[in-house]
């Protein structure tokens, strides 16, 4: 069995299911079923990010803690921009989202950049591995319909799962400096 299927109230005409082999959420209409368990009609949610959008909260109180109340600020918008994107996918969500993600980047330089000087070779280069890494799978994915963008969306979300952990251990590493 690849899914587990959790009933709501009996008033309502709806249930939820989670496919366990595609790392999806779905409410569905309890008439949308047929005998084989197939989905006709539902709404979608993508479990694995909704789940790395909320460990941006790691960034947020990480920041507050070293008194980056900017920064703290910036990733707690960042998340809540991206769980609200996850919800609601549509033109004006995509650019809030990516308004967001565009100030944390670019607060994040500012943070480093005065002190690039005096961090470590390697500390430095795990922060641009990670950076680099982020543009791979967005950006060089978006050209190419491959990573982030690939046709099939389990495999889509993946890697947007995984842009989302390099770049919260990347600006993780720029808070620490």
């Amino acid at each position: 069995m690849d899914f587990i299927d959790i009933s709501t109230d009996k008033d309502i005409d709806k249930h939820i299911r989670f496919d366990l082999s595609r790392n999806q959420t779905f409410i569905i209409s309890n008439n949308d079923t047929n005998e084989t368990n197939e989905i006709s009609n539902h709404q979608y949610f993508p479990t694995i990010t909704l789940m790395t959008s909320c460990l941006f909260i790691i960034n947020t109180c990480l920041a507050y803690s070293k008194k980056n109340y900017i920064y703290a600020a910036l990733f707690l918008c960042l998340a809540m921009s991206s769980i609200i994107y996850r919800y609601a996918e549509n033109k004006y969500t995509l650019f809030v989202d990516r308004t967001v993600i565009f100030l944390v980047f670019l607060y994040g330089l500012y943070c480093l950049y005065p002190k690039i000087n005096s961090i470590s070779k390697i500390y430095l280069g795990c922060i641009i591995v990670s950076f680099l890494t982020v543009v791979t799978f967005y950006l060089f994915g978006k050209i190419n319909g491959c990573f982030c963008f690939n046709e099939d969306n389990c495999i889509a979300e993946n890697y947007m799962a995984l842009v989302h952990i390099f770049g919260l251990i990347g600006h993780n590493l720029i808070i620490n400096v």
